[in-house]
């Protein structure tokens, strides 16, 4: 057991009133250390690529206090951070589950980083560590596919350690003692870890070359450490714990691993709540008038030692506005502090009935869709599922206009559900970083390369409130860059655009031309995709050049983003010719 160490001095105090006491000391005659600062508004700038978002300083507590989390939220990892992670890793950041290794591989914290301040400091003192827990060390990262991710942030994913390891911490610490968590776990750099999709997974249909099969996978090998991924997996198991030990005992027999699932999980659950108790009152914080308002020092650590913490951003802190981003749900309590799993998952929030479609677009966009709330490609029907702006949510006002007058618009709203493709994340993340073009039809690229002015008919106004309208559908081929990876025939998790062929949908072939543009104008231009097009239309016997109407695409594109039209002289050079 760690002996009684002095405790670290928590910045979160600085400003308290110092305070003195002894071991005789109780609850009850120890003042309320935690004072709730003054904020101000943060202004949240929208963008189509969250993880490139840059906060302002505004978040910064007026009073110059510390604020009341120790957690960078809306706030990117550190490079040194990241790459830490992933030359720890086992696969070099690949996603641990698809075995991918592009861009839209993300980093994911096991242990969320808006865990609640009290929390933090609760696993700290029983974790024994000496220095700050740090959210964004290698420790607490793992790496999945985009989609997996959301999967797994939304509780239909549940990574386990297995049964040996749960054991081993549950015979450590049930005496309710404090240890060292790294004395504890054995010195190891990878560990094995069970995936566990929810049942509503199983029976998803998805298109050929898209499936998701978690029955294909036995353990999967990960540098986080056990106990962070011991409280993730109990934010989930509290939802639905009888669920949880059923779909465990499932996969412990597919694996012919001979273990009892109902012991492991309660093991599980009692370990988070054990962690994240209230630290005694005499391990709180002692504080001297002459002391300083630093944290302690602390010695260096040896290089491939396990580390407590790593170094933070330098980045400032950004604290929550308060305001949900989603309808708030119940929520599924990890012990007495703020790790929490919202629950609820067949219930939704009804829409008023004086409330029009705007308020949902996922939900708009689906009712325009052939294949109705599903993604696209995929056929996927799950919360990986995401509204994907086809002319950029960051596209300037200026250029919009620009763009309006080309398409015979006075404006558009951006946020029009006929500007919608609903994409999976991972598909979605490829779009964005211009890895896939949705090609119109060459004969609608060559209208559009002839005319000036080509005005959108959707069947509706689109600047009207969104109705349900039966208008017209195009037809698209999607392309893929040369540069993304094909996946292996027996991959568990395959993505091949080649199987593919023609999508449908209601957004009109000028959004569509405008972000393949937008896309070929980056990089060698066409020359990325020209190939993958030449092949997609040798299969379908399409009778057009593939780099010609790439070409066409980009200098139409160049041609409604320069200027607006020249309307008036298009006027005065019909008149003479009449």
């Amino acid at each position: 057991m760690v002996g009684i160490l002095k405790p670290r001095r928590s910045l979160r105090l600085k400003d308290v009133k110092k305070v003195h006491y002894d071991e005789s000391s109780d609850a009850g005659s120890v003042p309320d250390l935690e004072l709730k600062p003054k904020h101000v508004k943060r202004k949240i700038k929208s963008s189509d690529d969250e993880d490139g978002y840059e906060p302002d300083r505004e978040a910064t507590p007026v009073d110059g206090s510390t604020p009341n989390r120790r957690v960078k939220r809306k706030v990117c990892m550190s490079e040194d951070a990241r790459q830490r992670a992933v030359d720890k890793s086992p696969n070099k950041g690949a996603c641990i589950l698809s075995r991918l290794n592009d861009r839209t591989v993300q980093f994911c914290h096991v242990l969320p980083r808006a865990t609640d301040s009290s929390v933090l400091a609760s696993l700290e003192w029983w974790w024994g560590l000496t220095k700050t827990l740090n959210v964004d060390s290698h420790h607490n990262v793992a790496f999945l596919r985009g989609d997996l991710h959301v999967l797994w942030d939304r509780g239909d994913l549940l990574i386990a350690p297995m049964p040996d390891v749960v054991m081993r911490l549950l015979d450590k610490f049930t005496d309710s003692g404090r240890y060292n968590i790294w004395e504890v776990l054995e010195e190891e750099k990878f560990y094995s870890y069970s995936a566990l999709p929810h049942p509503a997974l199983a029976n998803r249909q998805t298109r050929e070359g898209f499936a998701c099969k978690f029955d294909l996978i036995e353990c999967v090998q990960s540098q986080a450490k056990p106990h962070f991924m011991i409280l993730n997996a109990v934010m989930k198991i509290k939802e639905n714990k009888k669920l949880w030990i059923k779909v465990l005992e499932a996969f412990y027999k597919r694996i012919n691993l001979k273990a009892d699932a109902s012991r492991v999980v309660e093991g599980m659950v009692t370990l988070a709540d054990l962690w994240t108790a209230p630290p005694p009152w005499d391990a709180q914080l002692v504080r001297n008038e002459d002391e300083p308002q630093e944290l302690e020092d602390e010695p260096q650590e040896v290089e491939d030692e396990p580390q407590e913490a790593e170094d933070e951003p330098s980045l400032p802190i950004i604290i929550p506005t308060g305001i949900p981003r989603t309808p708030e749900r119940p929520k599924a309590v990890v012990g007495p502090g703020g790790l929490v799993q919202d629950i609820g998952r067949e219930s939704k929030t009804p829409e008023p009935e004086d409330q029009s479609c705007n308020s949902n677009l996922k939900s708009c966009a689906a009712q325009l869709t052939p294949t109705g709330p599903r993604c696209l490609l995929s056929l996927q029907d799950d919360k990986s599922v995401q509204c994907c702006h086809v002319v950029a949510r960051s596209t300037t006002r200026k250029t919009r206009q620009t763009l309006a007058a080309w398409w015979g618009l006075v404006d558009f709203d951006i946020n029009t559900p006929f500007n919608i493709f609903l994409l999976r994340a991972d598909v979605h993340s490829m779009w964005d970083q211009g890895d896939l073009l949705f090609m119109p039809e060459p004969e609608v690229i060559k209208k559009f390369f002839a005319q000036s002015i080509v005005p959108i008919d959707v069947g509706m106004s689109l600047d009207e409130p969104f109705e349900v309208c039966d208008g017209p559908i195009h037809k698209y081929c999607v392309v893929a860059h040369r540069d993304v990876p094909d996946t292996e025939k027996n991959s568990a998790f395959r993505r091949e655009f080649k199987t593919v062929g023609y999508v449908y949908s209601r957004v009109p072939p000028q959004f569509a031309t405008y972000n393949a543009g937008l896309a070929l104008s980056k990089g060698a231009g066409p020359a990325n995709f020209v190939m993958a097009l030449d092949a997609f239309y040798k299969e379908h016997k399409v009778n057009y050049n593939a780099i010609e109407i790439l070409n066409e695409t980009l200098q139409v594109f160049r041609r409604w983003i320069e200027r607006k039209p020249r309307v008036l002289g298009m006027r005065r050079t019909a008149r003479r010719r009449k």
